[in-house]
């Protein structure tokens, strides 16, 4: 029960973290360190078209449940309209997500169903499309 309550208050704050308000179909960059959106990127059909194919590649729940990032990037991914994604570990339609970016770590994924319940993920994708190296 403690356990869930602290998830649960840590995506809160997550959720916070991207309180300056963007237009729904923009994708926010929040540098960590910094504490503020760096970035918008324009959500177009082709970057809605890669985030699908990128969930695709889901390989598994991530067990450490560690997902308050100390450094790197958070990027919050409306989805428009819903993805469905389907696979051994969900079976839901996804309205946001959050790709976690460390330069100490691996990419993450955490997806939020149209239930809003939390999906925290591994995945195997390119993520170049989004061109962060450019922030």
């Amino acid at each position: 029960m403690l356990r869930t309550c602290i998830i649960l208050l840590t995506l809160v704050f997550i959720l916070q973290l991207f309180g300056q308000v963007a237009e729904a179909s923009e994708i926010e960059v929040f540098d960590v360190s910094r504490g503020k959106v760096v970035k918008h990127i324009v959500n177009t059909p082709q970057v809605q078209q890669e985030i699908k194919n990128m969930v695709y590649t889901i390989t598994g729940m991530v067990s450490d449940l560690k997902i308050e990032p100390n450094d790197g990037y958070l990027v919050k991914i409306p989805m428009e309209p819903p993805v469905m994604i389907k696979n051994q570990w969900m079976d839901l339609y996804a309205e946001e997500l959050i790709l976690f970016l460390s330069p100490t770590s691996e990419p993450k994924l955490l997806i939020f169903s149209d239930e809003n319940r939390p999906y925290f993920v591994h995945f195997n994708y390119d993520i170049s499309f989004l061109l962060l190296d450019t922030i």
